[in-house]
């Protein structure tokens, strides 16, 4: 009996605590300015990699579900543009984003989280943000918590079928928020992102689990510690958010899928890690362009690649990218062109012929553009 009563009090003040520390977004000036992601403005949203965070407000040293050791000002700081927010509606404190709200009893009040991320943008006139909403409201309501917030007016809604403007457009027109991916139909131009979330067997083996619509509009890998890797723990997360790991991974995942991936979001993002040192990798890389139309100028759908890659005489990269990698774009794809790689690119497609049939690039000294008419 006695036990049970402690049980009951230990619960009741687990769940009393946020009710006395709901905090908003705290900005802190204690982050050294650290490297810079250098990105490119001339090019749209899904032209380029940015690096993005997993649960991005679960702080390490709260009460459950931490997936982050960096708060978001910190984050920001140092090159996060894309994050993770979970929202959730609470009968006696409303709208709240946390992790589960069954079980934790750790939260944000929503508003005055958005609130903090809108003092961000009004403060800081360079900053963009990507969010990746986990939604457990209709998306009207997640409408009039950004618009309490007064993010509506940076929102930046994307028409279907259409073209993304660039970075530097977007800016000019100080559209700086968007909501892509998800279940938030209303704020994307498609019901989920193409994704890549790699599963392990062990440390040194890797295959990428792809799932998604070749035609949705942002490519994420997902290199979560707490997801298909079966890894929880920060010291897996650092292993998985290890340079060299992550860079293979990310340009396996570009020669597979054809498209450079846009967001790489990690659990524990940590500057000394190397991530922003990929990203500005990944954004520099010359890029191979491919498109496929047919006789009479349309695009060609669902075309499958058989692209070689080499190494070049004399060569030698410090990451594996020898062998066929076959993979499959909706009309038109792109592919890394990485110094000192030897690529042969060749479409094909179940009775049809290609002209030309193939073209190989030795040495990547500038982007190319190849374009393919199916006969």
């Amino acid at each position: 009996m006695q036990v049970t009563k402690i049980l009951v009090n230990v619960i009741a003040i687990l769940w009393l605590l946020p009710l006395v520390n709901c905090t908003s977004i705290k900005h802190t000036d204690s982050v050294e300015e650290p490297e810079k992601i250098v990105i490119p403005y001339d090019r749209s949203l899904n032209e380029i990699t940015l690096l993005g965070t997993h649960n991005s407000y679960a702080l390490k040293g709260r009460i459950a579900f931490a997936n982050q050791c960096l708060d978001l000002p910190s984050q920001i700081k140092y090159g996060i543009r894309s994050i993770e927010l979970d929202f959730w509606k609470r009968w006696y404190v409303g709208f709240i984003i946390t992790h589960d709200a069954r079980y934790n009893p750790f939260y944000y009040k929503a508003l005055d989280y958005l609130k903090g991320i809108k003092k961000m943008l009004d403060d800081q006139p360079e900053l963009f943000l990507r969010v990746h909403p986990d939604i457990h409201i209709s998306d009207a309501e997640l409408e009039q918590l950004m618009d309490d917030a007064g993010l509506l007016p940076y929102c930046y809604k994307h028409i279907p079928s259409t073209a993304w403007p660039t970075l530097s457009e977007l800016a000019k027109l100080n559209k700086r928020f968007w909501i892509t991916g998800g279940p938030a139909t209303y704020w994307t131009s498609s019901s989920s992102d193409l994704m890549v979330i790699p599963g392990r067997t062990g440390m040194d083996e890797l295959s990428l689990d792809i799932s998604g619509s070749l035609e949705a509009d942002i490519f994420e890998i997902r290199a979560y510690a707490t997801n298909k890797l079966e890894y929880g723990s920060e010291k897996h997360s650092k292993q998985i958010n290890d340079f060299h790991f992550i860079r293979n991974m990310t340009f396996n995942a570009w020669k597979k899928v054809g498209r450079q991936p846009n967001i790489i979001a990690v659990d524990y993002f940590r500057e000394e890690d190397g991530l922003i040192k990929v990203a500005n990798y990944l954004n520099a890389c010359h890029r191979i362009e491919v498109l496929v139309k047919d006789k009479e100028g349309n695009i060609v759908p669902r075309v499958q690649w058989e692209n070689r890659y080499s190494v070049s005489d004399a060569y030698e990269i410090p990451f594996p990218s020898s062998g066929i990698v076959g993979s499959e774009t909706h009309g038109k794809g792109c592919f890394p062109a990485i110094s000192g790689e030897r690529i042969t690119v060749k479409p094909v497609k179940e009775g049809f012929k290609f002209t030309p049939e193939l073209v190989t690039i030795k040495q990547a000294e500038k982007n190319r553009q190849l374009v393919f008419v199916m006969e």
